[in-house]
């Protein structure tokens, strides 16, 4: 039997694989067929989420795991997943001091909670940082919340503001004030993975992207 050892990042999977796998975790990258590699039939023009090492063992992003689950599923050949030993949460109550959710962000709240990674489908004017805000506050961990444009790090950090009170910072506009909630633009983000200045990342616990499609 195929065993799927779960870690944040990456799950590894030790044992047979689909033939499929490989393809449903590729895509093609952006402009490849210009490329000189794919002209020369050197590259398939794909990036591939599915890695053999040389050990035998075959990664792939945990993000991924359901559709992993599935492709097995659907293949008739049996697995098991082990996950990484986690220690248990101590949730605290969701509820926000400033708004009382409706039904509708509370079961996004709770299914967050529940299943700790995955995506947030709400419609515009949702109140998806309220959805977000609820549970970073039910889970009471050091959590960076991800943003895109200026105008989102301004309006995110003014709600969380409401909720967290002092505990909020901001990454990004030129500041670099990391506190245990902390809203951050990914560009600065990834500036700073680029320098390897990544000595604050390994103090969260939590992790939110907003817009996450883009």
């Amino acid at each position: 039997m195929t065993v799927i050892q779960t870690y944040n990042i990456d799950s590894h999977i030790k044992g047979p694989c689909p033939k499929t796998l490989d393809d449903a975790l590729s895509y093609y990258m952006d402009g490849y067929r210009y490329s000189p590699q794919y002209q020369r039939r050197r590259w398939d023009g794909k990036i591939h989420l599915l890695t053999c090492h040389k050990t035998g063992v075959v990664t792939f992003p945990t993000g991924l795991l359901q559709t992993v689950c599935d492709i097995f599923a659907k293949a008739k050949m049996p697995y098991q997943i082990i996950e990484q030993p986690r220690p248990p949460l101590q949730l605290f109550s969701p509820a926000l001091p400033h708004k009382k959710l409706h039904p509708y962000q509370m079961n996004a709240v709770v299914a967050m909670i529940k299943f700790k990674r995955g995506v947030v489908k709400v419609p515009t004017a949702g109140g998806k940082t309220l959805i977000a805000a609820a549970a970073l506050r039910a889970l009471n961990l050091p959590a960076v919340y991800i943003v895109h444009t200026t105008t989102l790090l301004k309006q995110t950090a003014t709600e969380f503001e409401r909720v967290f009170g002092a505990d909020v910072g901001i990454v990004g506009m030129g500041q670099s004030d990391w506190r245990r909630v902390t809203v951050a633009m990914v560009q600065t983000l990834a500036r700073l993975i680029e320098t390897d200045n990544v000595a604050h990342f390994v103090d969260y616990q939590a992790l939110v992207v907003d817009e996450c499609h883009h």
